[in-house]
């Protein structure tokens, strides 16, 4: 897991700007939400949610190697008539691949991925980070397996398979000569206005 970086009012203050720009015809909770970020000292209280709520998104961290046959076009009209088969099994090395793992609608729709993912502050889950800078913090069950991606990308269609115009892979032939996964937790703050 990743410990959360800030407390729950560094949060507000954090997307208090952003939040009060989002909401029309808050003219002055915009100015006192700059004021109150940029210039603390003069008192000013940023814009407050309704509810603000720590969360851990559950999400995979994968690292694998994926084989797969493919077929090359010449022409950028890409038919499957004028396509030829790749005279070798294409190989490609995925690095930190980010995967979220919950169906939590609208939560689903959206990436949560660091913006630096540091190894050095990834800490074990232990009780201690329920509880983090005042807050309790809410933990979103993992709902998907990322091993179920290799299954899904073989029995893709071919018109799925298709990366482009000009290249497609066959889904049957995917294999992975390797393929590790390491679950993670993202702190994220989820906030009501």
């Amino acid at each position: 897991a990743l410990p959360f970086a800030f407390s729950e009012d560094q949060a507000i203050l954090r997307l208090s700007v952003v939040a009060a720009t989002r909401a029309m015809g808050l003219g002055g909770e915009i100015f006192r939400s700059l004021c109150a970020t940029y210039f603390p000292s003069l008192g000013f209280r940023p814009f407050r949610p309704v509810e603000i709520q720590a969360v851990y998104l559950p999400a995979w961290i994968i690292n694998a190697e994926i084989q797969a046959d493919g077929w090359l076009s010449s022409e950028t009209t890409g038919e499957c008539g004028s396509m030829s088969r790749m005279p070798s099994s294409l190989t490609h090395l995925i690095l930190e691949l980010h995967v979220e793992c919950f169906a939590h609608d609208p939560l689903s729709h959206f990436v949560f991925r660091p913006k630096e993912l540091n190894a050095k502050r990834v800490v074990p889950w232990s009780e201690n980070l329920v509880h983090q800078h005042g807050s309790e913090v809410l933990c979103l069950p993992f709902t998907h397996s990322p091993f179920a991606l290799l299954d899904a990308a073989r029995s893709l269609s071919f018109k799925r398979a298709t990366v482009s115009k000009r290249f497609r892979f066959d889904p049957p032939t995917v294999k992975a000569n390797f393929f590790a996964a390491y679950p993670i937790l993202i702190p994220v703050y989820l906030a009501r206005y």
